[in-house]
């Protein structure tokens, strides 16, 4: 479930299922000038995602519905959920902490963060390695 927080157009809240946390999640300032650009009326599905039939999705039908998104695309290896843990690899890479992946995708271990965070330490290792011995 999502909400935008009024006081801030930069953010909005994401209420998580599992846990029922709320997330305040700041929109990437890219996505925010894009959304500031659209046409008013064309901005509605941000506020509340709705099926055809005016209804919420679920979890499945919207992850349905982006999977055919995303076949139609041209994109057949990408899903919703493939986009969402995408978004830990990058906020591994700059060595951001645990605490900040969880902030952001609403998990309370840091299991899954860890696993992102070995394969950036892993891949910094190696390059400082090869630049060691190319030195």
């Amino acid at each position: 479930m999502v909400h935008h927080d009024d006081g801030n157009p930069g953010a909005f809240a994401a209420i998580t299922q599992k846990t029922g946390a709320i997330l305040w999640l700041p929109l990437a300032p890219q996505l925010l000038d894009a959304i500031v650009a659209m046409n008013p009326q064309d901005t509605r599905p941000f506020c509340r995602l709705i099926t055809n039939f005016k209804r919420p999705f679920t979890k499945e039908s919207f992850g349905s519905f982006f999977k055919k998104a995303c076949v139609a695309a041209g994109l057949p290896h990408c899903s919703a959920h493939g986009l969402r843990m995408a978004t830990f690899r990058p906020i591994a890479e700059p060595e951001m902490a645990n605490r900040s992946m969880k902030s952001i995708s609403g998990q309370s271990s840091n299991k899954t963060p860890a696993i992102y965070t070995k394969k950036a330490n892993k891949r910094r290792l190696a390059e400082s390695a090869m630049s060691k011995l190319s030195a």
